[in-house]
């Protein structure tokens, strides 16, 4: 839509009374790096027309076990203005009158002992006065935590957002917004609403009638999607803090893992700018293999099923061009996303699920506008339900006096039986059954079918085939195993029988000319011990492994001796000067 001298003059307000302060909103989040190390992330949301944030913050640890603080550092500023792309050299980030925001993602490496109750939390003062719903906002922390179990949980990483926390909301609107959770981990998410805080963790006052629960009028919220919904009829900006548990699902009642929040806030302001009626992007021309859509913005499906189905979204504004983003990927792991159009856009999503990923997985797709200064948006929630199914797992390919560990998911009790091939004798060729991991060990190509006690709409039983193919054997030998600095190590794989089709793969591949070569060259320009592991597979499909290959490299060069001497004959008693010369020079 064309700029209006309606929603400059209210943006150029809105940022003179958010001037007092400089944070609009935050979180504290963290990444599991191996044992009880941590990556912590602190990102602040600053408002530009603020005073300046410090490139360092301090970050408290707490928990029966132990009690620091620490220091996270921040990255160079990244500008999030929620402005048209031609109005934001405008911004107050860059000297203008329009909102402006600046994310700073801080971070740190700490250890976390294993421990039953972990409060990272960051808190500083002041908030802005142009809060509407807390009592004497300019004079309250803001305070951000996150609490995690890695005693239950070890090594287990934070939920996270995909939202940023910047919305500009036209006042009479009706506005949906995502926080846009998703965990890495597949842990189940549910969304509660929360109080803001003051340093501490103390809960603030609000301002009659707003309550944490409901800090906008009209407010509504979904706890397992964690959509809000709300219409802001007055100017000003507007406190929600929300919170996200992970839980652990594999106990029995399900236990939190951990939590994080976000405080942020809504600034209503007056535009001409229709942004997208929420009431709209319902599933479309579904196609199932075995999944069904059981509403306007959700689908169910068992593992091993899949679907594609498409979004339309429709601008008021005809001249307004849209743009959509989206956390699926995330969320659905190798779901593809895509859009055509410009106004209407036409959202396609398409996703198979693997075995092992029963669920309830929420994603969000945000549209937005292009309408000048400030853009609108809108976010829409799909729910993806997936159902467990019994599988027994990928064929495997056993040679030799090799075994095939079967491993059955989906459902508690499971029974093996033969298809084709060499029946089941326990003890004997099968180590157990009924059992969910038996060891088989045929004679020859067998398939096995194993039933589960599953109940519901999804299968409860599954096929697999356990290839017995001709053995094969391998030596692998090497030039040396103790060499100085630019030497080399010739290695080389006899085979038996020895036939094309043979592939190889070697790891690490550190200094080696070609680590899918059965007979590859180290040469070694750095000291240390370096261990390699080759894998070869047969033309049948057969796969082995050797013992580590270990090469010992010293410190030193080797160098190029040479002797020579002043006379070739002497006579008896006689004297000849011998002269050593040694080139160090480095290949």
């Amino acid at each position: 839509m064309k700029r209006s001298l309606l929603s400059l003059l209210a943006a150029a307000s809105l940022t003179f009374s958010a001037s007092a302060s400089h944070i609009s909103g935050g979180e504290l989040l963290w990444e599991c790096l191996g044992g009880d190390s941590y990556e912590v992330t602190l990102i602040l949301y600053r408002d530009c027309a603020g005073i300046d944030v410090s490139t360092t913050e301090t970050v408290f640890a707490n928990s029966p076990c132990d009690n620091f603080s620490f220091q996270v550092t921040a990255a160079p500023a990244v500008e999030v203005s929620q402005l048209c792309a031609q109005d934001i050299g405008n911004s107050t980030c860059n000297g203008g009158f329009l909102p402006g925001i600046e994310m700073y993602v801080y971070t740190a490496i700490v250890d976390l002992e294993a421990c039953d109750t972990w409060t990272l939390s960051w808190s500083l003062c002041c908030r802005n006065n142009a809060i509407q719903n807390l009592t004497n906002p300019d004079l309250q922390d803001t305070y951000i935590e996150g609490t995690l179990n890695n005693a239950l949980s070890p090594c287990d990483n934070s939920p996270q957002f995909t939202n940023e926390p910047i919305p500009y909301v036209c006042l009479g609107t009706t506005v949906s917004y995502s926080y846009g959770g998703f965990d890495v981990d597949g842990d189940s998410l549910s969304y509660q609403l929360i109080s803001a805080m003051e340093a501490g963790g103390n809960p603030l006052a609000y301002v009659f009638p707003y309550t944490p629960n409901e800090p906008i009028t009209g407010l509504t919220w979904d706890p397992v999607t964690g959509l809000v919904t709300f219409t802001l009829n007055q100017q000003g900006n507007w406190v929600v803090v929300m919170e996200i548990t992970q839980w652990d699902t594999d106990v029995s009642p399900p236990e939190p893992i951990g939590t994080v929040m976000r405080d942020m806030q809504f600034v209503g302001y007056p535009c001409t700018n229709q942004p997208l009626d929420p009431n709209q992007g319902e599933i479309s021309n579904f196609q199932g293999n075995g999944a069904v859509q059981t509403g306007p913005y959700s689908v169910e499906l068992c593992e091993s099923d899949g679907f594609c189905f498409e979004m339309t979204y429709l601008d008021p504004d005809a001249g307004d061009t849209l743009n959509a983003v989206s956390n699926v990927v995330q969320n659905l792991p190798g779901a593809t996303f895509s859009y055509t159009g410009t106004n209407p856009i036409t959202v396609t999503v398409c996703w198979e699920a693997t075995p092992g990923t029963s669920g309830f997985f929420p994603f969000i797709v945000t549209v937005s506008d292009n309408a000048c200064p400030i853009v609108g948006f809108n976010t829409f929630v799909y729910s993806v339900n997936v159902l467990e199914r019994t599988s027994a797992g990928p064929d495997q390919t056993i040679c030799g006096d090799q075994v095939a560990q079967l491993n059955a998911e989906g459902g508690t009790q499971f029974t093996w039986s033969v298809l084709s091939g060499d029946p089941i004798q326990v003890g004997v060729n099968f180590t157990c059954n009924p059992c969910e991991n038996p060891i088989a060990d045929p004679d020859n190509t067998t398939t096995y079918i194993v039933t589960s006690d599953l109940t519901g709409s999804c299968i409860n039983g599954d096929t697999v085939t356990v290839f017995v193919v001709p053995d094969f054997t391998f030596q692998v030998t090497q030039s040396d195993t103790v060499v100085c600095l630019g030497e080399q190590v010739q290695f080389n794989t006899t085979l038996n029988p020895n036939q094309p089709g043979y592939t190889f793969e070697w790891t690490p591949d550190l200094y080696l000319s070609n680590p899918t070569l059965g007979n590859p060259v180290g040469t070694y320009v750095q000291p240390g011990t370096f261990e390699y592991l080759v894998e070869i597979t047969s033309p049948d499909g057969c796969v082995k492994q050797d013992t580590t290959l270990q090469v010992i490299v010293t410190p030193g060069y080797n160098p190029d001796i040479s002797v020579t001497q002043s006379d070739e004959f002497v006579c008896e008693g006689g004297t000849t000067q011998f002269q050593v010369t040694l080139d160090c020079t480095l290949p």
